[in-house]
């Protein structure tokens, strides 16, 4: 069962590093991350029930020893597809900031995860096959294995996020969990297959596991810098730093220094069209503005623009990750570094929403220079809801910013519906908004209505009264008159149209989100783009409807007695979809509130991982505890169990507004995702328990309902991620996970057997 540990603790802790570097190289789009891993648990499931013939004739005597082999590729697959990730996207030509369509994505990720998906899978399998054959020992049952390789998943979960993540690159991660991997199967491994021969002679092993994975380090990080300035394409690569919340790379490019996070550009110096465009039409619009809050890309320019206007006193920087201002004062050039030591900048490392929750101060005004809301860190800046939040913090007259990408002279359906929703959000926070046609289109509010004043004349007479003349490069008066012509804003207002509350972007319904994505297929993937609005315009009552007759059927259809085994199925592959989906609702639903997900995450999926060994280690308890006279839970009890924990999760998490500290939001999510998982892994443990197998009358049955349950997390990582919380919501989508189970409970208990 030490085997099963080790497997599991490789298995997803090799799954956060490769999501880490997946987030670098697929620039943090979700929908990418999770067909990726997707993907992932394909080939898992894949390894469980399909190589099991190579060893299928084997003898039992020379069949244990090729385990410790096969964790020892195992632990070597672990960097070579860290390195995988990173080499195969940049194969086409494409180069860091070119977002990828979803083609070459795919075609990275399946090549990439095959080998050590499958050979994970088909670990697992043969140590389910080894559990019954102990040499004389008693049988290790299903749930047990399962119990001890979730556990492993747990403690990896929280060594990445609290030790290995936070210290060391990614590469260099990779190989010492390589080394651990390799060291502790060969401890709890030996000729008797999955139980550990002697500890006193093999006691040595871990220490000099732990040796060599503590020596490893120091070339390693060498190597990770060849390898950073090898990959890299465009340009040459500075500095590449991993954080706690992803990959902060600087590199220089012709003249120009440009830092990216994850991939993305977030600012170029020197860059000033894009400087005096992220700070003065907000700034002209205000008469007097004072103090000036700027949310991202501060060192690229616009604090310095800021400053260009006389009435500004103070100028709040808000960066999440301190490693981009550690970066930019280490690479920017002197002028452009003043930033740091000037009196009226105030530099703060926080969340940007937080730091609105949080704060007393109020501003006169508000710049958010964030990229487009195709993510779920970037999604919560563009909701009602902090919209609401910003306008909170301005002063009388204050002036809220943002832009979105757009066009100067076609602006198609998708475009024109992402940019009617931000107005119609915004217009709900602000009783003044006015849009600024361009390639981005500006988005300026103010909470008092007769300014901002959108007419050029008026902003170029500011400019003039401020003495800005010789200051501004691009915003000039000669330059407003042509690009906020009257011609061009009607018609970008032509393309704006007001849109029902209904379909507003909110925190917990992302449809920024949705709009983003689809707008991101009609460049990448146009054929998906009709079916997506096809799922977007489906009544809801008829969905349900539809829903509840197919449920009835299949209901009745289980009803029938030879429907015993695959009742077994339904209820393993409902856990499996069910589990993954709460888990991902969950971390969007923390992402949203707190913006830090990058840096918890592994500790919310151990707190998942945890609960579903113990859940699935109380099902092995009863599998060999219970005596005739005590009726052993069934398996739709245990399913209707999941079924309260998603209608709980869609009271308890939205509660979780009210909080502002991830240092409380954290175990508290954790909690939710370990009772989740307490319920999968009951599921799964009372499914497998030994009386039930022989209903599914395969040589492997466990390693089946192992591939059953990953084939249903599959269908949950595509359907939660990329459908439900856009479409449904966070309470929405924790509803129809409530209502799955209640459905699988059903079609189990008509199968009229104790399972």
């Amino acid at each position: 069962m030490g085997a099963a540990a080790v497997l599991g603790f490789a298995a997803l802790a090799a799954q956060m590093l490769f999501f880490r570097e997946s987030v670098a190289v697929f620039h943090g789009n979700e929908l990418t991350l999770g067909g990726l891993f997707a993907v992932w648990l394909f080939w898992t499931a894949a390894g469980a029930v399909l190589p099991r013939q190579i060893l299928a004739r084997r003898t039992d005597a020379a069949a244990p020893n090729l385990l410790r082999p096969l964790f020892i590729v195992l632990a070597a697959l672990i960097p070579l597809t860290d390195l995988a990730i990173r080499v195969l996207p940049l194969l086409p030509g494409r180069t860091p900031g070119e977002t990828p369509g979803l083609l070459p994505v795919l075609l990275a990720g399946i090549p990439a995860f095959a080998p050590f998906g499958l050979l994970s899978g088909f670990v697992y399998a043969r140590l389910c096959e080894k559990g019954q054959q102990t040499g004389g020992n008693p049988p290790v049952p299903a749930p047990a294995l399962y119990a001890f390789e979730s556990a492993g998943a747990a403690m990896a979960g929280a060594a990445c996020s609290l030790i290995l993540f936070r210290i060391l690159p990614l590469f260099t991660s990779a190989l010492v969990l390589a080394a651990l991997t390799a060291g502790f199967s060969s401890f709890f491994l030996d000729a008797g297959g999955i139980r550990q021969a002697s500890f006193r002679r093999s006691a040595w092993i871990p220490a000099l596991t732990i040796a060599a994975a503590l020596l490893l380090v120091f070339p390693a990080n060498r190597v990770q810098r060849s390898l950073d300035r090898s990959l890299w394409k465009v340009g040459t690569l500075l500095e590449s730093r991993s954080t706690a919340y992803g990959i902060v790379s600087t590199a220089r490019i012709e003249s120009q220094i440009t830092f990216y996070e994850n991939g993305v550009p977030l600012f170029s110096v020197p860059d000033e069209w894009t400087a005096e465009e992220s700070a003065h039409p907000a700034l002209l619009q205000h008469p007097a503005p004072r103090s000036v809050l700027v949310i991202g890309g501060g060192p690229g320019g616009s604090i310095q623009e800021c400053l260009k206007h006389p009435s500004v006193r103070h100028v709040h920087a808000i960066e999440l990750d301190p490693a981009v201002l550690e970066a930019a004062r280490s690479f920017l050039p002197d002028k452009a570094r003043s930033v740091f030591t000037d009196p009226a900048v105030t530099f703060r490392v926080d969340d940007g929403r937080r730091f609105l929750r949080r704060t007393d101060l109020r501003f006169d005004a508000i710049l958010v220079n964030l990229p487009e809301p195709a993510t779920v860190q970037l999604n919560r800046f563009y909701s009602v809801e902090f919209f609401r939040l910003a306008a909170g913090r301005l002063n009388p007259g204050g002036v809220f910013s943002f832009s979105l990408p757009s066009s100067e002279n076609r602006i198609g359906d998708e475009l024109s519906d992402m940019l009617s929703a931000a107005k119609s959000g915004l217009s709900a926070a602000f009783p003044e908004v006015v849009t600024l046609p361009g390639d981005r289109c500006r988005f300026i509010a103010s909470l008092d209505t007769g300014y901002p004043a959108g007419d050029p004349s008026v902003l170029g007479a500011r400019i003039r009264e401020r003495g800005l003349d010789s200051g501004l490069r691009y915003i000039r008066p000669y330059f407003m008159d042509a690009q906020w012509s009257e011609s061009r804003r009607a018609f970008l207002e032509s393309r704006i149209h007001e849109t029902p509350p209904e379909k507003w972007n909110r925190d917990f319904r992302p449809l920024a989100f949705w709009r983003s994505l689809m707008l991101w297929t009609g460049r990448y993937a146009p054929a998906l783009t009709g079916g997506l609005k096809g799922l977007s315009g489906i009544p809801g009552g008829s969905a349900l409807a539809a829903s509840l007759i197919f449920a009835a059927a299949v209901v009745l259809l289980f009803g029938v007695k030879k429907w015993r085994g695959p009742a077994l199925y339904l209820a393993v592959w409902t856990s499996g979809c069910s589990g993954l989906s709460l888990e991902l609702t969950a971390l969007f639903a923390y992402q949203t509130l707190f913006g830090v997900l990058a840096r918890d995450m592994a500790l919310i999926v151990a707190g998942f991982m945890a609960g579903l060994g113990v859940g699935s280690g109380s099902a092995f308890k009863n599998a060999i505890g219970d005596t005739p006279k005590v009726k052993k839970p069934g398996l739709h009890s245990a399913l209707l169990l999941a079924a309260a924990i998603s209608g709980a999760s869609a009271f308890a998490v939205p509660a979780m507004a009210a909080v502002s500290n991830p240092g409380i939001g954290l175990p508290a999510f954790a909690l939710v995702n370990a009772a989740a998982g307490f319920a999968c892994g009951r599921v799964f443990g009372l499914a497998s328990r030994p009386e039930n197998l022989p209903l599914l009358s395969l040589r492997n049955p466990a390693a089946a309902l192992y591939a059953v349950d990953l084939s249903g997390s599959i269908a949950g990582a595509l359907a939660c991620a990329s459908l439900a919380i856009p479409l449904l919501g966070v309470t929405g989508t924790f509803a129809a996970i409530a209502g799955l189970n209640c459905f699988s409970a059903a079609a189990v208990g008509a199968a009229n057997r104790p399972l």
